[in-house]
């Protein structure tokens, strides 16, 4: 709290902590699984989502925000462009960029649902793979937090339980590749 200013929130700062030390692998029984970890912080507008993040990437020195305002999925993962010769090639997003590392989404519920599902392999496999007029395969070991208010101008005390908000945000194949 002394570093975000942000107060009773221990359950955001503890997510995104936690995201932050996620080791990229575990070795476990001979092999490796994944260990970086994918996370959202659902809540109300105005709650500190945000701000907690950027405060604690700032102190960190470590971290970057994509927001879904004003990017695209092309920002976020790839876009295929033409290089004055002629010639294709993908041109990688932040979260891509960002493999090894850590990046926050904001506003992720302004993102339509099948744009976000590019990202669901990615996320789980730690590798993507563009196949088409140029082609490529890319590291995305990447720890993500996903920042977002509920959808459809709802609040969190709308629902039974805070977090079926997401219900309106994910699609349930991209849900269960949350870790937090």
């Amino acid at each position: 709290t002394h570093v975000t200013h942000i107060y009773k929130a221990d359950d955001i700062h503890l997510a995104i902590l936690l995201t932050y030390v996620s080791p990229l692998a575990i070795n476990f029984n001979g092999g490796y699984l994944r260990g970086w970890i994918n996370s959202c912080v659902l809540g109300d507008s105005g709650t500190g989502k945000s701000a907690t993040y950027m405060r604690i990437s700032d102190w960190l020195e470590l971290g970057d925000l994509f927001s879904s305002l004003s990017g695209t999925r092309t920002g976020l993962l790839y876009s295929i462009a033409k290089k004055a010769g002629g010639d294709w090639h993908v041109q990688i997003g932040r979260y891509v960029m960002a493999s090894g590392k850590i990046i926050a989404i904001d506003e992720v519920q302004e993102t339509p649902a099948d744009e976000i599902k590019k990202m669901a392999k990615a996320m789980d496999e730690g590798w993507l793979e563009v196949s088409q007029v140029a082609s490529g395969g890319y590291r995305t070991q990447t720890r993500t937090i996903f920042l977002m208010n509920p959808k459809f101008g709802k609040k969190i005390s709308d629902f039974p339980y805070g977090c079926q908000a997401i219900v309106d945000c994910f699609d349930p194949m991209f849900i269960r590749r949350l870790d937090i």
